[in-house]
């Protein structure tokens, strides 16, 4: 029997919740949008001028996906893919010129992708040395402000730039506030602008619009550092910043070395950096955009950090972007186990930790034809105390432990490793504390890297309830006690005008005095009667007004139902033909008991006990189970506790 034995107090809350509540907007979608841009090997440059675009579709579920050519309907097509695997479709040069915008201007070079069931889709752009993939998001991700995060391009042919594809007719696109749009789209149509002259960096173009759009970077060609071969393109679709959050752990690549950028979205936002961090310079200079502090920084404005081989853990006071950058093959150590010249500049965007989810399905790109990536990887974060319960599933097969080196950032509580994906299958992460993980290659003087999977919350404002999202939590149910906590990351009217009210609470349809302006409360304790917790169903609104007077409401409801302890007791499973498979059985009612000496399997709200002293332990087998909170008592076991699909605190 496979089993766990915890022997020190362990404390951890489970941030996976999709089984029990309703689903988390993640990057995983039922439609999604993409285009092209321009890359540096548009010339032959004595590389090879090898085209291989592809698109990759991973999906746990069997779904039926079509894809649909804005400009090009005779590449329409509806594909079915199995449970547990990938669709590679590598473009043709006919569909490439479909998807391609390399000038600036209005085209129909899009591509619609639609499935019956949730997927993952990511993107390659490849041509020659000149490679870089984009986890491709969902509609549910898009949103109506963004900043170009990018860099200063290199070479003749290099230029910054950026792509964006609408999904709603009369689509109007603005840049750094121009009341006049830059341009007007329709479903489907992208707008491409590429910055003249060569070497312009467009980092920090404010780009707004007045329905959502899906942004793409499309830079064709930067060095890492600056001046610094090789030379490699930038394709990455960033994420709205209402997304944006205040909390980062950014790890290492096998390349044991990197650089960072901290994107500020608000003035007066302050930056903390562990390992400490001195900014250094984009661009050779501070004065674009760029800062020489951590604290002070404005909206459009950023800091370069140099990453040490432990990661960073990054904290902001209000909501800022984070990019992670590999860097040229010349500024890489030969000590840190690659050969000579390994891995070119790519770009990730990082999540977030408000942004983990406790599962992530990716698979690694293998291009056809000319080619230098040779080594695949998904580089995974999780919380250092459970790093032990991460597990992986690879293509139809069992979750299995990791079994991978993992390097821990001591400020952040949090761990990464690399993981060497060798397989063209899926690849499925597992751990329910939460993991958020970045897919790249490397080969010589080549390299992708891109966001695999991550939740896609709108972090503006929200509130927490036992730790959980409040959107996740919807029509499900909770154990008390209930703690509400609300993050509020935009100015608020308190904040503008003295004595003002910024936040009320509203419970089952009335508001509540005493929680006008708290930003931490338990309903126990905080709310006066009549608005108690009772059994049953209760809905909940935070109101909150913004700095021009304007209201937001964010509401769920859940269900409070009975909490009640019930300890195993296999010893008093008295029926004639009971085995000892029976008395381990988790799902076997007779081997528990309720303070009241009734026998029922443990639910999510139920607090188990696991004495230490039995002939028999608890086996989940392969039967998912759920619990409130689970004691073990010394030498307590349990078989199978990846099957444990939902508990708050596991304790010794």
């Amino acid at each position: 029997m496979r089993t766990i034995k915890f022997f020190f107090l362990i404390l951890f809350s489970l941030s996976g919740i999709t089984n029990l509540f309703s689903e988390i907007i993640s990057t995983r979608g039922t439609d999604f949008w993409l285009s092209f841009g321009r890359v540096y090997d548009e010339i032959t440059i004595g590389e090879g001028t090898t085209v291989s675009e592809q698109i990759k579709i991973v999906t746990q579920e069997a779904a039926v996906v079509d894809l649909v050519f804005t400009a090009n309907s005779t590449f329409n097509t509806s594909i079915n893919i199995p449970a547990n695997s990938v669709y590679t479709l590598s473009l043709t040069t006919a569909q490439m010129t479909a998807l391609y915008s390399s000038a600036t201007g209005t085209t129909n070079k899009s591509l619609r992708i639609t499935s019956d069931k949730p997927v993952s889709v990511y993107a390659l752009n490849q041509r020659g040395r000149t490679t870089d993939a984009s986890n491709i998001l969902p509609v549910s991700n898009y949103g109506t402000e963004y900043y170009q995060i990018s860099y200063a391009p290199e070479g003749l042919n290099g230029r910054d730039g950026y792509t964006i594809v609408a999904i709603t007719n009369g689509t109007n696109i603005y840049v750094n506030g121009n009341p006049t749009p830059q341009a007007t789209l329709n479903a489907g149509q992208v707008y491409s602008y590429y910055w003249e002259p060569q070497q312009t960096n467009g980092t920090g173009t404010h780009i707004t619009s007045d329905n959502p759009v899906a942004y793409f970077v499309t830079n064709s060609s930067y060095y890492v550092p600056r001046s610094l071969g090789s030379a490699d393109i930038i394709y990455q679709q960033l994420s709205p910043v209402d997304q944006w959050g205040t909390k980062f752990i950014v790890p290492q690549t096998i390349q044991q070395a990197g650089r960072v950028i901290v994107f500020a979205s608000q003035d007066g936002t302050n930056l903390t950096v562990s390992p400490s961090a001195t900014p250094i310079t984009m661009d050779g200079t501070f004065s674009t955009g760029g800062r020489s502090s951590l604290t002070g920084l404005n909206a459009g404005q950023w800091v370069e950090l140099a990453m040490g081989i432990n990661g960073s853990y990054i904290e902001s006071d209000k909501p800022v972007a984070v990019c992670a950058h590999m860097i040229g093959s010349s500024s890489v150590s030969i000590s840190a186990g690659l050969g000579l010249n390994s891995g070119d500049p790519s770009m990730a965007w990082i999540p977030s930790i408000e942004q983990s989810l406790p599962d992530v399905l990716i698979s690694p790109f293998f291009p056809l034809g000319i080619t230098y990536l040779v080594r695949h990887f998904a580089l995974i974060v999780t919380p250092t105390l459970t790093k032990s319960q991460t597990t992986i599933a690879i293509g139809s097969g069992n979750p299995q432990a990791l079994g991978i080196s993992w390097t821990e950032n001591v400020a952040s509580g949090y761990s990464f490793g690399s993981y060497e994906m060798k397989q063209n299958t899926s690849y499925f992460f597992s751990n329910p504390n939460g993991v958020a993980i970045n897919g790249y290659g490397i080969g010589e003087r080549e390299s992708y890297y891109y966001l695999a999977g991550a939740a896609s919350r709108d972090l503006s404002a929200y509130y927490t309830i036992n730790d959980y999202f409040y959107t996740e939590i919807n029509n499900g149910q909770l154990c008390n006690p209930y703690h509400f906590q609300a993050f509020v990351n935009y100015p608020t009217i308190d904040q503008t005008i003295a004595g003002a009210d910024s936040i009320k609470w509203v419970i089952d349809g009335d508001t509540i005095p005493e929680l006008t302006n708290r930003m931490d409360w338990v309903w126990e304790t905080d709310v006066p009667a009549p608005h108690q917790p009772t059994l049953g169903m209760h809905n909940f609104t935070m109101v909150v007004w913004d700095a021009a007077g304007i209201k937001h409401d964010y509401s769920t409801s859940f269900e409070v139902v009975l909490t009640m302890s019930i300890v195993w007791t296999p010893e008093l499973n008295d029926d004639s033909s009971v085995t000892d498979d029976d008395r381990q059985d988790w799902h076997n009612n007779k081997n528990w008991t309720t303070s009241n000496g009734t026998h029922v399997v443990p639910t999510r709200c139920a607090d188990v006990y696991i004495p230490g002293d039995c002939d028999w332990y608890p086996n989940l087998a392969a039967q998912a189970a759920e619990c409130n909170n689970i004691y073990f008592l010394q030498g307590g076991e349990l078989g199978r506790p990846d099957s444990l699909v939902f508990y708050n605190q596991a304790r010794v």
